[in-house]
């Protein structure tokens, strides 16, 4: 299992997303879920790492942001899993 540093923990990112929630923050909660997929993904959590994309995927969706939804693309794809919604961002919709 490889090694993390506290700050890359996936329950440390998920508090993070659900504080940024609480302060009614979107995109910092979309963003901060996405880096919770990712550690997730880095420490073998596919389940989580899956949800995280798809909360991320979803807040960005709702904004809409362009940024946040090609992030999530390259974090699933990276991570080997597939889209939230079925649905990829295109240059042309954003």
């Amino acid at each position: 299992m490889p090694v993390q540093h506290r700050s890359d923990d996936p329950a440390t990112w998920r508090a993070v997303a659900d504080a940024w929630r609480v302060a009614g923050q979107p995109y910092r909660e979309a963003y901060t879920h996405l880096r919770e997929a990712q550690a997730a993904a880095r420490a073998g959590q596919r389940e989580q790492a899956a949800r995280a994309v798809a909360a991320g995927e979803g807040l960005a969706r709702q904004l809409p942001s362009g940024p946040l939804l090609s992030l999530a693309e390259e974090v699933a794809r990276r991570a080997g899993l597939p889209a939230a919604t079925g649905q990829r961002a295109h240059p042309s919709h954003l």
